[in-house]
């Protein structure tokens, strides 16, 4: 799915680099709560995990959809 997306070429722009940031962020967080089964864990509220996330979400809305 995602290589039908028609996403910008990676410029290395501060937007580019903190998305980046952020995913690597997330990848470390992700592995402290998985000794869990799967369904637990998607019950699992992950405050420091959620707020890497609402960062990403903002940075990608104002990339491509534009500032509201």
């Amino acid at each position: 799915m995602v290589s039908k997306l028609n996403l910008p070429e990676w410029d290395g722009t501060e937007t580019q680099r903190r998305l980046a940031d952020l995913s690597m962020q997330a990848h470390d967080i992700v592995p402290e709560h998985t000794d869990t089964s799967k369904r637990a864990y998607n019950r699992k509220s992950i405050p420091e995990l959620e707020a890497v996330q609402a960062e990403i979400d903002r940075l990608v809305a104002d990339q491509f959809v534009g500032e509201p």
